[in-house]
């Protein structure tokens, strides 16, 4: 901070009004001893920025202390980016079961007796009536039993309803019985030649794919009359898209094992067949006794993929301890003297959220994530009481779909918040008001541990609320039919940005040496005089555009940098904050008094500032224009000096 004003060279400067014309060392003793009191104005200092003066600006590539786009100092430091991910298998369900019985049929029996006259000798006249059959409605099963996979029960706590493609073909055929007939045909149709319809239960959802049948209520299949002729069977499309788990009785559904139950049973209505007689041959005798009538249902695959469901997911996502070091950082905010309070530490986390299919709006579940952060110098815990920073406990740590931006940091920020204008990108300011503990001492690493990323719920497992529930999608099945995993990634950058801006409770002890001196002052140095300092007295006024109030002392030190009791150096300075524009002033007086003894192994001062936040300076953050300066500086010694002229130059 302060030149080293030698005495010597005030006295030197006195006698410099010599005329150098004179020859001193023609037959003259050169030899002058100088006693008494000599002062003189010296004049004032260029800015000494706080870089230089508090020695923050460093070479060390490892330093994490910087400057912003605006000059102000911060700590930065970075950790390695954090690549998690929950993945839920694809979920199939078997087709074997899912029509265990087939279908529906009936037999045709008896047709002949059925036939007013019949006689198998004469032909069989054109406009004999058909010969109509009823039969009442029946039921077959739709099963379906389905133990997921640990992968997924581990995620999928509850399915409230699931989405598929299970592609039914309905194939209506009539055969012959007894006879050998080839030809004959039948119309099937409902009660009065009517529609007839197949009645599966409300909870599935079915869709048509072909134009001779139509769905009604979602999950009725309806049939205009259909004609059958012998060996060519009738076939219609359609497809279960969707089975409602809730709409099922008590005990099937997803069941608390792990598994989709279905044990339901299809409705076919009441139908009539009208057998036409004059399609089995020309006589009687080509009439078979009996026929049969048989609608099959069939899946086309054995496995059916689901395309989604609306189910409670809860995964575990346990995120390994993450370290980031701090790197070198000057002693001025690293010593072991220092007690740093200051003022608005941020943690800065960058979550980047997304999945591997497209999803609808509202369809993609919101994370939490949680973590306890620790700071840590030598080994041990630098936290009051070794008490974590929770962060996303009080206020949680919402992750959308996109990018979030979350700053957690002491005090709130201003215009931090979302813009309309950007989709899917969030920012988020969270008040964790301890984060300050983190760097109270500046410690060697900062531990964030304990990392959870969770869905979180208002229900429980048993009792879960309707805003548990989420729909998701199922990546589609590539050409060879296998699917990927759904696969939520969670991406995170983080950082902690400390701008050197201080709180109320800030105490910095901090000390340098001036050295370098010693040449100056010892009788055995170089100098062509020598020196017998009763005295010197320093002045000067201190300029202050630094935020911080300064208090200085100073230590006189020896050639080994060993402070000394034998030199008495009066100081004790305390200057007030101040900033650019704003500085504040000073006076001090510096009072050195020494024997030659004693001067013969001075090397300068060590000069300690204690730093301490200003009231009104709370905040400000230490910029590279800052810095101190010395005004009016003057100097009064007391004491002599003996030189030989005739060796000045």
């Amino acid at each position: 901070m302060l030149k080293p004003l030698s005495a010597a060279a005030i006295i030197l400067f006195a006698c410099s009004c010599v005329d150098e014309a004179y020859d001193l060392s023609n037959g003259i003793d050169g030899t002058v001893d100088i006693q008494g009191s000599i002062s003189l104005p010296i004049g004032s200092t260029e800015l000494m920025k706080i870089g230089e003066f508090l020695k923050l600006d460093q070479d060390d590539p490892s330093s994490v202390l910087t400057t912003d786009s605006d000059g102000n100092y911060l700590i930065s430091v970075t950790g390695e980016p954090i690549v998690q991910a929950v993945e839920i298998p694809q979920i199939e369900i078997s087709s074997d079961e899912l029509f265990r019985n087939g279908g529906f049929g009936a037999n045709i029996e008896n047709i002949k007796d059925k036939i007013p006259g019949f006689d198998p000798s004469i032909p069989i006249p054109d406009d004999i009536d058909p010969i109509l059959f009823s039969f009442d409605g029946q039921d077959t099963d739709i099963s379906i039993n389905e133990e997921l996979a640990t992968e997924v029960t581990d995620i999928v706590k509850d399915i409230r309803d699931v989405s598929l493609e299970a592609p039914v073909q309905l194939t209506i055929s009539l055969f012959e019985g007894s006879a050998g007939s080839s030809d004959g045909k039948a119309v099937l149709s409902g009660s009065d030649e009517g529609e007839f319809t197949i009645d599966f239960p409300e909870a599935i959802t079915l869709e048509g794919r072909s134009g001779n049948c139509t769905v009604r209520d979602g999950h009725t299949l309806v049939f205009d009359p259909v004609d059958i002729y012998l060996g060519e069977p009738v076939e219609f499309g359609f497809v279960i898209t969707g089975i409602d788990l809730e709409k099922l009785p008590e005990g099937q559904g997803f069941t608390t094992d792990g598994r989709i139950y279905v044990d339901e049973l299809i409705n076919l209505s009441s139908i009539e067949l009208s057998i036409e007689p004059k399609f089995f041959g020309d006589d009687f005798e080509d009439i078979p006794d009996d026929a049969g009538l048989d609608l099959s249902l069939n899946v086309d695959d054995s496995r059916i993929s689901l395309r989604g469901v609306t189910a409670v997911l809860d995964p575990t996502v346990d995120i390994e301890d993450q370290t980031f070091e701090i790197g070198e950082l000057p002693e001025f905010i690293s010593g072991d003297n220092v007690t740093l309070d200051l003022y608005n530490p941020m943690l800065n986390l960058c979550v980047k959220l997304d999945n591997n299919v497209p999803t609808v709006e509202n369809s993609f579940p919101e994370f939490r994530l949680e973590a306890s952060l620790d700071a840590r110098k030598d080994g041990n815990s630098t936290l009051p009481d070794g008490s974590l920073v929770r962060i996303g406990y009080d206020n949680p740590l919402s992750i959308r779909k996109g990018t979030n931006n979350i700053c957690i940091s002491r005090i709130p920020l201003d215009n931090y918040g979302d813009d309309p204008s950007q989709n899917e990108v969030y920012w988020n300011n969270i008040i964790v008001e301890n984060i300050n503990d983190l760097i109270r001492i500046i410690p060697d690493e900062i531990v964030m541990s304990d990392i959870n990323a969770y869905i979180p719920h208002t229900g429980e497992n048993g009792n879960w609320k309707a805003d548990d529930y989420i729909t998701i999608a199922f990546p589609e099945p590539d050409s060879y039919g296998t699917s990927d995993p759904l696969r939520y990634e969670i991406n995170m950058d983080y950082s902690l940005e400390v701008p050197l801006a201080f709180g109320p409770d800030l105490e910095i002890k901090y000390s340098t040496d001036f050295n370098g001196w010693n040449s100056n002052f010892s009788s055995d140095g170089s100098s062509d005089y020598k020196l017998d300092l009763k005295e010197a007295a320093i002045r000067f006024d201190f300029i202050n555009s630094i935020p911080l109030d300064l208090s200085l002392t100073a230590t006189p030190i020896d050639v080994d940098g060993n402070e000394m009791s034998d030199i008495t150096v009066e100081m004790d300075s305390n200057l007030p904050a101040g900033e650019p524009g704003n500085e504040t002033s000073a006076p001090i007086t510096i009072t050195l008094t020494a024997t030659q003894e004693a001067l013969d192994r001075f090397d300068g001062l060590r000069l300690n500032i204690v730093a301490t936040s200003s009231a009104g300076l709370e905040g400000v953050a230490l910029n590279e224009n800052q810095g101190v300066k010395l005004e009016k500086i003057s100097a009064t010694i007391q004491g002599g000096i003996q030189m030989n002229l005739t060796q000045q130059n």
